[in-house]
């Protein structure tokens, strides 16, 4: 089932994506995606820093794999979220302005 949120279907069950590329590989993150996309899924959620645990090496993987999804299927019509990562200390300590956000 699906229902409207801003104006484009949303499926009611979101695929999470936070283990693709440690605990699945590209391959078998693929392939969890498109058995989705086969059931009607069609509402992803994702992070920058995902997958968990985060490391250098595989920092943005799920996004990577899921764009690579959303390419070869089309994806421009399909809606997932995305969460950015924020260093909570530095705001703990110093109240965030135009002028003093953290560097990129």
């Amino acid at each position: 089932r699906h229902r409207q949120v801003g104006g484009r279907p949303w499926s009611e069950i979101t695929l999470g994506t936070m283990l693709f590329g440690t605990h699945h590989d590209a391959k078998q993150s693929l392939a969890l995606l498109y058995a989705a996309h086969e059931v009607n899924i069609t509402a992803f959620d994702t992070a920058e820093m995902y997958p968990i645990p985060e490391n250098a090496e595989t920092h943005g993987d799920s996004e990577r794999i899921l764009g690579t999804f959303l390419r070869g299927k089309g994806g421009g019509q399909t809606p997932f979220t995305s969460h950015m990562f924020i260093r909570i200390t530095y705001y703990l300590t110093t109240l965030p302005t135009p002028s003093n956000l953290p560097p990129n």
